[in-house]
């Protein structure tokens, strides 16, 4: 499973990170791959808006055209 971190104090830097509506920021600099048997329950949800643009930002950092 691929995972972009989220935090809350992070600025929003705009080449690296996607800010969100909930205001919390992602920081697409630091994607990685996780096992699946790390994951514990869900604590939350995004919009499809805010992943579209976490999308974009992890296609930028790769250097793929979104």
């Amino acid at each position: 499973m691929v995972v972009v971190p989220l935090s809350t104090s992070a600025p929003a830097v705009e080449f690296l990170n996607v800010a969100m509506k909930s205001g919390s920021v992602a920081r697409c600099e630091h994607i990685r791959s996780i096992d699946k048997a790390r994951l514990a329950d869900k604590i939350g949800s995004i919009s499809e808006a805010d992943m579209e643009k976490i999308e974009e930002g992890i296609s930028r950092i790769l250097g793929m055209n979104h």
